[in-house]
């Protein structure tokens, strides 16, 4: 899979462009705990029925900031309390919450909760 170490190296470039986050040791460990397993294959007992080959073939861009006038075409039929996050920035915030629930952007606040339970040594996905 020469073709998926040369995107790993393109998509490094992509990654490395991101505004920066709170979370970003994180997500430069992860990035690269995805480089070195690499996607997996039909060899892979878990997805010998999976062909990933079109995911390993494909682009990354990092995702184009959303205006809040946006939301409403991203999506319509979202009713009643609606958070939207992009790139884990609230965009957009309800003028009323149910008691007890508070929102707002992602920061080091929710940094003990992320990757704790899902294993990133052998799933690239997950990584």
């Amino acid at each position: 899979m020469t073709a998926v170490a040369e995107n790993i190296g393109t998509w490094l470039e992509e990654f490395s462009k991101q505004d920066a986050s709170p979370f970003q040791a994180l997500r430069e460990a992860g990035f690269h705990k995805f480089a070195e397993l690499g996607f997996p294959t039909t060899h892979d007992e878990e997805w010998r029925f999976t062909n990933v080959s079109a995911i390993a073939r494909g682009h990354f861009v990092a995702a184009a900031p959303v205006a809040p006038g946006d939301i409403d075409q991203l999506a319509p039929w979202t009713a009643g309390n609606r958070l939207v996050f992009v790139n884990g920035f609230l965009v957009e915030q309800p003028s009323t919450l149910p008691a007890g629930v508070s929102a707002g952007n992602l920061d080091a606040d929710a940094e003990p909760y992320l990757a704790q339970h899902a294993a990133v040594d052998h799933t690239p996905f997950v990584a």
